[in-house]
């Protein structure tokens, strides 16, 4: 009896060892290594510039140092010569979204900070599409910003310059 008790159980190791091969055997058989691979272009092009810039009005105003200009694609120049109080410039300036993402303006310039400085006689104002305005890919948006020397002025300032830098930030539209 002892005898078929080791036979037994070497026979039950042996078919362990078989039935374990026989697994490995047939995991290696049926698994496959599978390999993905793809090419992803961006055909869409970001480009939001100014297109021009002009003169639209002005009294009492002269362009003695330059006329405007656009200096690059995302920045205008305008200097400008105020004779009295009540003087002004407005220049025209359009903004146009040449890339194929809809736009949306973020943010602009402060002109409240920049109005507060020295010379405060020299006043700038922006008109035009608010804050969270969309540009639609190749659309244009008109802004008008004015420069002046304040009607109401009695005297002529010490500080007779006042440079600003306006800025319109755009951003892609949500």
């Amino acid at each position: 009896m002892e005898k078929q008790t080791k036979k037994d159980k070497k026979f039950l190791i042996i078919l362990v060892l078989l039935v374990l091969l026989g697994v490995a055997v047939g995991y290696a058989a049926l698994s496959q290594t599978l390999t993905i691979n793809g090419t992803a272009k961006i055909a869409s092009d970001w480009k939001v510039v100014f297109k021009s810039i002009t003169l639209a009005d002005s009294s009492g105003a002269t362009q003695a140092e330059s006329t405007p200009s656009k200096d690059s694609d995302t920045s205008v120049t305008f200097n400008v010569t105020l004779e009295k109080p009540g003087s002004y410039a407005e220049y025209t300036i359009v903004v146009e979204n040449q890339g194929t993402i809809d736009a949306k303006l973020s943010a602009i310039t402060d002109l409240a900070t920049i109005n507060a400085t020295e010379s405060k006689d020299i006043v700038y104002t922006i008109t035009g599409p608010e804050v969270g305005s969309e540009l639609a890919a190749s659309a244009s948006a008109t802004y008008t910003v004015r420069v002046e020397w304040k009607a109401d002025s009695e005297e002529i300032p010490t500080v007779k310059t006042k440079t600003a830098t306006i800025t319109l930030d755009y951003v892609q539209a949500d």
